[in-house]
């Protein structure tokens, strides 16, 4: 069995948006924080069985919960090894 990953997207350089897997479950759960407050935090009310779902969740939680438009600014999805 491979490692659990987590998933993390830069928005604008001051907004996280993170997918991790919730152990034991196989589900993913959403969030997005300021980079400046990371104890404010964002989540997404449920899991998701989709990895692409859960990471399209949380694209949107930094929009919604911070007003961020995505632009060239905004990085691309990476996995790191919890």
């Amino acid at each position: 069995m491979g490692k659990l990953r987590t998933w993390r997207r830069l928005h604008s350089g001051d907004i996280i948006a993170e997918v991790k897997p919730v152990e034991g479950i196989g589900t993913w759960e959403a969030s997005a924080w300021l980079v400046a407050e990371p104890s404010k935090v964002e989540r997404a009310p449920r899991s998701f069985s989709m990895l692409t779902e859960a990471q399209s969740v949380a694209d949107a939680l930094a929009t919604t919960a911070f007003g961020h438009q995505c632009t060239t600014t905004c990085g691309t999805w990476l996995a790191r090894a919890r």
